[in-house]
This record gives structure tokens, C-alpha cells and sequence, in this order.
């Protein structure tokens, strides 16, 4: 018989699922019009040369080849739905007519390819179920409400359902890489972080901690092997979308999109950070000289090296599952604060790992609601969906951003002490 935590697990994902499907079309932001884009490009002329031919209206494609396949995927789906109903509709009379227009709503399309990063929410909230029951079998009901915690985070949900971006997606795939380790699936746990990796670029700032943990855990010899394997899968996906002859054009072509997939060279691009004191949002390039006539973004970027370095190195004494997951919440959150060019939804690779966290040190339960509503407010702040007035005119108030800019350094502050302290304590 199934136990009560399980049952009400089950209800709990059910519920999480269908209140995306139902909010899935209420908005969507324009850059879903270039996920939508990429996709009809590709199911129209093929996907290769999708990387570099010319689009009318919409940014040339910015992901890895799995995010395209993902968007392609959903807007065949689509298609095909709709071509269904429309010949339905014309050659049996009872069909009902008010089922093509909806799926012709403006919003029906998009939600389809938020469907990729709405899975990815429900497969985060099942892994860190998982992994909760089996660090912490004592405790089935902190499992429970950690899972809950995050499926039901208004951020998260604002990013993805709302949205529609794929934060979640290679999200997904890097906690499943980490289950894989655990299970001693070693190589199946690189292709699991080379998917992250090739589902969206940014997930790069993983990779060293990733790399340590698997070279203590698996030793050089594997270790190797899952790099390699990384490097062919990442050649596989790239295949069908090659325009050179280069061996080298999927390693450029992805460098590539690294240093211009944001969209703009901004101190910060829209991110309540500490860059954003210095500009009030304002667009200004990171190649403004900072400090010592040395640009921003150059200042942030060693700063940022810095930082991580210490933190990466302070792991090896304990490369338990605890410190892995309070270390990548720590990573991103840092990244967020310190680096230049970052977007307001860079902040959503914190959220899983810090619940994470959360349930071994209970103290970082209000870190990840700090973090949250600023996060949440940076996401609100200038779409306006839904709009509430008092909200509206609170966050229009920059002495109110610069007090979540206070709030969010702090808590990520803390986060980074509390990590350091636990480390040299247990040597």
C-alpha cells in the first residue's frame, strides 16, 4: 500500500502540473516570439545553417542545439494539433469550432514551448524529493515540504509558467547528473551534465564545481572518460546543424554564443545586483572603466574568479552531497551579485540548490525567501504582469530597489559565510 508521504507527493505534483498547464496562457514575454521563430525556421528550411541565416524581426538563435531541438519540438506538436482540429472541424460538422480558436489564441503557441521548462520545474521538485528522502530518511516530511517549497515558489513559477524561459531545463539535468553520481552511474552522470551544458550556456559556471566533485568521487581514470564523452555528445547534437567543415565550429560556435548570448553588453543587464548601485539600471557598457582604468566587466570577472576559487577549494576537505548542494547555491548567487551583464532571472539557478541546502541547515530557510522575493520583485519589476498598482509604484521607487539590492547582498552574504564557516569547522 502506498505510504501517506508518497500519496500526498503524488497530489502535490498533480497540483504543481496541471496550475502551470492552467496559468501557461495567461502571458508570455516577446522573447518566446524568438523561441517560436527559431523552431518554425527549422521545421521550414531544416536545421542546418540554423545558427547562422538571417532572421526577420528576432535575434538569431542564442541556446544549444537540446533548448532548439526542445522549442522545435513543442512547435511541431502544435502544428499538428491544430492541423488536426482545423481538419476535423471542416469535415465533421459537430466538431466544436470554439476548440480552433482557442488553440489560435495569441498565447496558445507560446505556452506550448513553456511546456519544456514547466516538466523541468516538476522534474527539479521530483529529484529534490528524492534526494531528501534518501540523505534524510528520517525526516519524509521535510522531503515533503522542501519539494513543496520550491514547486510552488511564485519565482519560479513567474520564470517558467508566466514567462517562459528555460532556467529549469539544464537545472534538471545538472541535480540529475549529482543523482547519477550517487547511484555510481558515472558516465551516464557527464551526458547528464553535458545535456545542462547544451541546453543553455550559462550552466558553464557549474562546471568546475561538477569536475572537482567528480574527480574525488570517480577518480581521473572515469573522470576522463565522462569528459570525453561530453565533448562526443556535445559534437552529436551540434551535427545536424553544421555549416563548416571546421571540427572546430561546435566548440566556436558555442564559445561563440557564450559572449554574445545575453544580447547586450550592459554593467547590468536589468539584475538587482551590486553592479546596478553604481548605474540604476541604467545601459551602460561593462567596458567602462572601473578600477584602475580596468573595465568593469574585467573587474567583475577576477573578482568573481577569486571568489569561486576559494569557495572550490574549501570543498575538498568535504565533498559530501550537503556542501555540493550549498556550494552551487552559493556559485550562482555570487555570479548574480558580482559578474557584469547579468539578467534578472540569472538568480533561478539558486532556488533548487538553496532548498537543498535548506534542509540540512535550517538557518538558510530565510536566505531562500530573502533571495525569493527579491528575486520575484526583479522579475516584476518593468513587465508588470499582473498589473498591481501598489506593487507598480513601490518598485518605481529607487530607494526601495536599492533596499532589495541591500536585502538580496546580505543574504547571499550570509550564505557565503555560513558555507565558509561549516567547511574550516569540520576540519
Amino acid at each position: 500500500m502506498m505510504p501517506v508521504v508518497t500519496k500526498l507527493f503524488v497530489l502535490l505534483l498533480m497540483a504543481a502540473l496541471l496550475g502551470r498547464v492552467f496559468l501557461s496562457t495567461a502571458a508570455y514575454s516577446g522573447d518566446l516570439n524568438n523561441h517560436v521563430g527559431w523552431a518554425q525556421s527549422i521545421l521550414h528550411s531544416g536545421s542546418s545553417g540554423a545558427y547562422d541565416r538571417k532572421y526577420t524581426g528576432i535575434m538569431p538563435p542564442t541556446y544549444p542545439p537540446l533548448a532548439l531541438y526542445a522549442f522545435t519540438t513543442s512547435t511541431w506538436i502544435y502544428n499538428s494539433l491544430i492541423s488536426l482540429t482545423l481538419t476535423a472541424n471542416r469535415n465533421y460538422p459537430v466538431f466544436p469550432s470554439k476548440l480552433v480558436w482557442f488553440w489560435e489564441r495569441q498565447q496558445v503557441l507560446p505556452a506550448f514551448n513553456k511546456a519544456i521548462a514547466i516538466f523541468s520545474d516538476i522534474g527539479i521538485g521530483v529529484l529534490i524529493y528524492y534526494f531528501l528522502r534518501r540523505f534524510l530518511s528520517h525526516r519524509p516530511r521535510l522531503a515533503l515540504t522542501a519539494s513543496a517549497v520550491y514547486l510552488f515558489n511564485p519565482a519560479v513559477w513567474y520564470t517558467s509558467t508566466i514567462w517562459g524561459q528555460i532556467e529549469s531545463m539544464p537545472l534538471f539535468f545538472i541535480l540529475l547528473s549529482y543523482w547519477l553520481v550517487y547511484s555510481h552511474k558515472f558516465l551516464p552522470a557527464h551526458l547528464a551534465f553535458a545535456a545542462a551544458l547544451l541546453s543553455k550556456q550559462s550552466t558553464i559556471i557549474f562546471f568546475p564545481v561538477f569536475l572537482a566533485f567528480s574527480l574525488l568521487r570517480m577518480g581521473f581514470k572515469l573522470t576522463l572518460k565522462g569528459l570525453v564523452l561530453q565533448i562526443v555528445l556535445l559534437y552529436f547534437v551540434y551535427l545536424p546543424f553544421f555549416t563548416a567543415a571546421s571540427p572546430f565550429w561546435p566548440i566556436t560556435t558555442y564559445l561563440n554564443r557564450i559572449r554574445t548570448g545575453s544580447g547586450s553588453d550592459y554593467i547590468s543587464d536589468h539584475a538587482f545586483n551590486l553592479w546596478a548601485l553604481t548605474t540604476r539600471l541604467a545601459k551602460i557598457s561593462d567596458s567602462r572603466p572601473a578600477v584602475f582604468s580596468l573595465p568593469s566587466g574585467t573587474v567583475a570577472t577576477a573578482a568573481f574568479g577569486i571568489l569561486y576559487l576559494c569557495l572550490l577549494l574549501l570543498l575538498i576537505k568535504r565533498p559530501g552531497y550537503k556542501n555540493i548542494f550549498f556550494l552551487n547555491a552559493v556559485i550562482p548567487a555570487l555570479a548574480f551579485l558580482v559578474l557584469t551583464r547579468m539578467h534578472e532571472r540569472y538568480f533561478a539557478p539558486v532556488l533548487p540548490f538553496l532548498v537543498l541546502a535548506a534542509a540540512f541547515s535550517p538557518g538558510l530557510w530565510l536566505v531562500y525567501v530573502a533571495g525569493s522575493v527579491v528575486h520575484l520583485a526583479n522579475l516584476y519589476h518593468l513587465w508588470w504582469f499582473p498589473p498591481i498598482p501598489p506593487v507598480i509604484a513601490w518598485l518605481s521607487l529607487w530607494e526601495n530597489i536599492t533596499l532589495l539590492i541591500i536585502i538580496l547582498s546580505a543574504a547571499v552574504a550570509a550564505m557565503a559565510v555560513i558555507y565558509v564557516r561549516n567547511q574550516i569547522s569540520s576540519r
